[in-house]
């Protein structure tokens, strides 16, 4: 099965930007750009707030939802109201399925939307997540993830959303209060319910880099981006998570999810 006539969309999301961060638009630049090359066909949303893009930039994607303030209750919380408006305007023009990704990120994988449906597919599931999902705790990848619209759509309430933890804990418990693991641990609950991917199988590439944001990551990668986004460049130093200074314990792979 492969996603035909418009069936699946592209929600670019996770986006603040400061006064002071106007090379975030430069980010944003580049993203939409390597994604609709490599996904010609893709309906491609964006959501975010802070300092306004242009509107050259902004009409690069066939929606956008953004706010010219920034809404800090929405950072480090998984931006559920950000996300909530891309997901119903996903709903609102018939799609089945949605990828999301944060939007100073890129997916160096062409035709990605099949290459995660492909994955769904294969193990039966309809929920595909990355980098940050846990064994305990609740945590569930929130910044990568494919999946059946209308399912993530109920798993991802931001009126039941709790302000006082992360995206992570939000995500995982909505799926939890969807499908009801029974009291089962956690990760055996998710691994029934859930496909999983490192961000090296994704190819997910961290244009931006981690807290506190600065411009140091990007301009490591902005001379290379004619290479890029050709993918004549070797990405693997600039994977999602490479430079983070840790990675928790409990965090999971494709090895120990996968474990029998």
């Amino acid at each position: 099965m492969s996603l035909e006539n418009n069936k699946s969309c592209i929600l670019l999301s996770h986006v603040h930007v400061y006064d002071n961060e106007a090379y975030k638009h430069d980010i944003l630049n580049f993203s939409i750009n390597y994604f609709r090359k490599h996904n010609p066909s893709s309906y491609i949303i964006l959501t975010g707030h802070g300092l306004r893009p242009s509107n050259d930039l902004l009409t690069k994607y066939d929606h956008y939802e953004w706010c010219n303030t920034v809404d800090e209750t929405e950072i480090g919380r998984g931006h559920p109201k950000d996300v909530s408006k891309g997901l119903d305007h996903a709903i609102s023009k018939g799609f089945e399925y949605v990828l999301k990704c944060r939007a100073d990120s890129i997916l160096a994988i062409p035709g990605v939307e099949n290459h995660c449906l492909s994955i769904l597919n294969k193990e039966s599931k309809n929920l595909l997540v990355s980098y940050g999902t846990c064994d305990t705790n609740f945590w569930l990848g929130d910044l990568v993830l494919f999946s059946e619209l209308k399912l993530l759509r109920k798993v991802w309430n931001d009126s039941q959303w709790d302000y006082t933890t992360n995206g992570l804990e939000n995500f995982g418990r909505g799926l939890d209060r969807e499908l009801n693991c029974n009291q089962d641990p956690w990760l055996s609950f998710i691994r029934s319910e859930v496909s999983y991917r490192d961000p090296d199988s994704l190819k997910w590439v961290d244009l931006l880099g981690p807290h506190p944001h600065t411009p140091m990551k990007w301009g490591q990668l902005e001379p290379h981006t004619k290479l890029i986004i050709k993918n004549e460049f070797n990405i693997d130093n600039f994977i999602w998570g490479k430079d983070w200074r840790d990675t928790p314990s409990s965090y999971l792979n494709e090895s120990t999810f996968y474990a029998n």
